[in-house]
């Protein structure tokens, strides 16, 4: 997430769509990433996924620009989740104080395979951490999130 060459070229700033998708009831796991919604009412939701190198900025403001590029940028929700191979608090991530909760996070590689984030954590954890989350999981919670938000 360091490399911001595309964005800049863009003249976007990721950070300012930083977003906190929940994962659990008890909203203290997220699934970070980049949220863009639209000025009008939304008739789609776009979700840009990275490769192996980890960039969803880099997807994101790509996925911003070919939207823009479309026409479709007023109408349409961007949405660039990050599966990251490291735990980031919520303060961290939100640039902002006093917030709880962290990120699922998993292995290299293992996400892109539907795996498992707290497999990792899960010896001697509670709560939210107990219970398996996969990648293709929060991919489903992400999708009925955007069906709820933006139903039609």
């Amino acid at each position: 997430l360091s490399d911001n060459s595309t964005c800049r070229l863009a003249h976007v700033d990721p950070w300012k769509y930083a977003a906190a998708i929940d994962l659990s009831p008890s909203g203290r796991v997220f699934l970070p990433g980049f949220v863009r919604k639209p000025p009008l009412t939304p008739k789609r939701a776009v979700v840009f996924m990275h490769g192996a190198a980890g960039n969803a900025n880099h997807y994101f403001c790509s996925g911003l620009a070919a939207i823009a590029a479309a026409g479709a940028d007023a109408t349409t929700v961007v949405v660039a989740p990050w599966f990251g191979k490291e735990y980031v608090a919520a303060s961290d991530w939100l640039h902002s104080d006093g917030l709880v909760g962290g990120s699922a996070f998993w292995d290299p590689g293992v996400w892109s395979i539907g795996g498992d984030a707290n497999r990792r954590r899960r010896q001697g954890a509670s709560g939210a951490h107990r219970v398996a989350m996969t990648s293709f999981g929060a991919l489903d919670i992400l999708a009925a999130q955007l069906a709820q938000e933006y139903p039609g």
